[in-house]
């Protein structure tokens, strides 16, 4: 059948009951530091409210944590880690 691609059970770590990519999972299992240091610039300060998602991404990017794909964290994964 032309048109049809690969299978998906044809590409590594992707089939029925086979596990997923290596390098997938949750941030806090693979990162425990990073999931630390964002728990720390989420807390409220005595003279400043809590700082904002992006804000906590653009930390963390500036002492050296990025995502697998070496852009900062999103916020939206900010916010599952520390959730």
């Amino acid at each position: 059948m032309a048109g049809q691609g690969t299978p998906c059970s044809a590409i590594e770590g992707l089939g029925p009951g086979r596990p997923g990519p290596p390098w997938r999972g949750p941030v806090g299992t693979t990162k425990p530091e990073v999931v630390a240091m964002a728990k720390r610039l989420r807390r409220k300060g005595p003279k400043r409210g809590q700082r904002s998602l992006r804000v906590i991404a653009a930390e963390l990017a500036a002492a050296g944590h990025l995502n697998e794909r070496g852009a900062p964290y999103s916020p939206k994964t900010i916010a599952s880690m520390l959730n």
